[in-house]
């Protein structure tokens, strides 16, 4: 039975549209203060925008007056990788890739939120087959249509849905608390040498990462093998962060195989990882390293991240925008080996660990595929609430 109330209006009459403005960047007294900065990158962390790596003080929000937004604001980006879609959770000030939604009395914050999010293969329609940027305007977003249930409809719907963010969250929260556990036994290892009395053994080796990383070149046209990006949070689904699709042909795109090791690509932080899926595709930008199979991966990307200081300088200035590998560089780096009995006594204790993470994570991905399934289910009265 369908809700009744169901109307279809435009994204315009949901409320107010505001499109992010940046404060000068030349006036030191605009940034730096404790009104969020908000970009596309901030919309990519969850639901609510609870931290941004950038602030702008009072005077910088003056400056922009018009583009500040309030609480519960729905920041939505349209700029780039268009339909990144988060809540602002206090007054806030975003860039020009973003178009807000300040809703009027008669739309649910939360409801708004879900239906943004539910836009997606909207927004990508409008992208076109461009090759340039793809911009979705404050009046284009403004006019797409859209359909809407009562308030008392779209108030029971958000608390549905918020119930299975408020699991993922809480979920997130144990796998932080987790890998910050794995993190500290790791150091307590393989930095401080706590188990061997505060000293390396005598027999550990240190050996070049000439002697186990080889290029990988292959590339393929499979449009089943699925598509990574290289992030400085690893290995991600590409669909998690891109819009856009790779080459349309799919024919430059190279192939990773599990326990690789991939650099991506960025001007000042390392992107990297280690492959954990059996196959995947990924940019043609990006570099591929296959591991010698007598290299422990875990404890490559652990060693990595517990030093990663050491491996900064591995991103050279390039032709291109984005990050140019210095492999060079890159093959001269050492690592400190360990005996298989220390690494196998080693995953005795953290094991568990990692296994508990990975559980969490499967069960975060099933939460995460009901919330985007119920809402049109919902809506449409399929499942009666």
């Amino acid at each position: 039975m369908n809700h009744v109330g169901l109307h279809t209006i435009k994204i315009g009459d949901l409320g107010k549209i505001v499109t992010g403005k940046t404060p000068s960047t030349k006036q030191a007294d605009f940034w730096d203060g404790d009104i969020p900065f908000v970009t596309p990158v901030d919309l990519q962390k969850g639901k609510r925008i609870l931290g941004t790596e950038r602030t702008v003080t009072e005077n910088g929000a003056n400056a922009v007056r018009g583009a500040l937004l309030p609480p519960k604001s729905i920041c939505v980006s349209c700029i780039g990788n268009l339909g990144y879609t988060a809540l602002t959770t206090c007054e806030s000030v975003s860039n020009q890739q973003i178009n807000s939604i300040v809703p009027s009395k008669d739309y649910d914050a939360d409801f708004v939120y879900y239906l943004m999010k539910s836009l997606w293969s909207v927004f990508k329609s409008l992208e076109g087959q461009s090759t340039t940027l793809s911009i979705l305007n404050k009046t284009l977003f403004s006019k797409i249509e859209i359909t809407v249930p009562d308030l008392e409809t779209q108030k029971r719907i958000a608390r549905i849905l918020s119930s299975l963010d408020d699991k993922i969250e809480v979920n997130n929260q144990i796998n932080r608390n987790l890998e910050e556990q794995a993190k500290a036994i790791f150091k307590s290892w393989f930095v401080d040498f706590e188990p061997f009395g505060g000293k390396q053994p005598d027999d550990w080796e240190t050996i070049s990462f000439s002697s186990f990383l080889k290029p990988r070149r292959e590339k393929s046209s499979d449009p089943s093998i699925p598509l990574f990006a290289v992030t400085n949070n690893g290995i991600i689904p590409r669909d998690e962060k891109f819009k856009k699709n790779l080459s349309r042909t799919g024919a430059q795109n190279k192939v990773a195989y599990r326990t690789d090791m991939l650099f991506g690509m960025s001007r000042e932080i390392l992107n990297w990882g280690i492959m954990q899926e059996e196959k995947g595709c990924i940019s043609s930008a990006y570099h591929v390293f296959a591991v010698s199979d007598d290299i422990d991966s875990q404890y490559l990307e652990l060693y990595i991240k517990a030093n990663i200081g050491y491996f900064k300088d591995l991103i050279r200035p390039a032709a291109r925008e984005g990050q140019g590998l210095d492999q060079q560089a890159l093959m001269s780096k050492e690592i400190l080996l360990p005996p298989e009995d220390i690494i196998s006594a080693y995953h005795n204790i953290a094991d568990p660990t990692f296994v508990k993470i990975q559980q969490i994570n499967t069960e975060n991905k099933t939460l995460s595929t009901l919330r985007d399934t119920l809402l049109p289910k919902l809506m449409s009265g399929e499942i009666e609430i």
